[in-house]
C-alpha cells in the first residue's frame, strides 16, 4: 500500500524536485513537500512516483511518500531553489 504525501500548510506551495537515493544505489528523481527538525536532525517529506497493479490487472502510477534524512538519501538537483519549502523548525 502507498501513502501519499500530506497535503503542504502553505496551499500556494509546489513540491520542488530532489533526488532520492534507493537502497540498491539507483538514484531518482522525487518531489520535496516539506523539511521538520528534530533533536536528531532533519527529516525532508519527499514523494516519488512508481507504478502498482492493483488485483483488477491494470498498471497505474501512483505517489509514494516517505519522511528522509536528507544527509543519508537525498541530493538537491542543480538550478532548484529550496527557499520557499515549508519548513518546521524547533523552538
Amino acid at each position: 500500500m502507498t501513502t501519499p504525501p500530506k497535503p503542504s500548510d502553505s496551499p500556494e506551495f509546489d513540491p520542488v524536485p530532489i533526488r532520492v537515493l534507493l537502497p540498491d544505489e539507483q538514484e531518482v528523481t522525487g518531489r520535496l513537500y516539506a523539511r521538520r527538525q528534530l533533536p536528531e536532525g532533519w527529516l525532508y517529506l519527499v514523494s516519488i512516483t512508481v507504478y502498482r497493479a492493483p488485483e483488477d490487472g491494470h498498471v497505474e502510477p501512483v505517489e509514494y511518500g516517505m519522511w528522509l534524512r536528507p544527509q543519508d538519501h537525498l541530493r538537491p538537483v542543480d538550478g532548484v531553489a529550496y527557499d520557499d519549502v515549508p519548513t518546521e523548525r524547533l523552538p
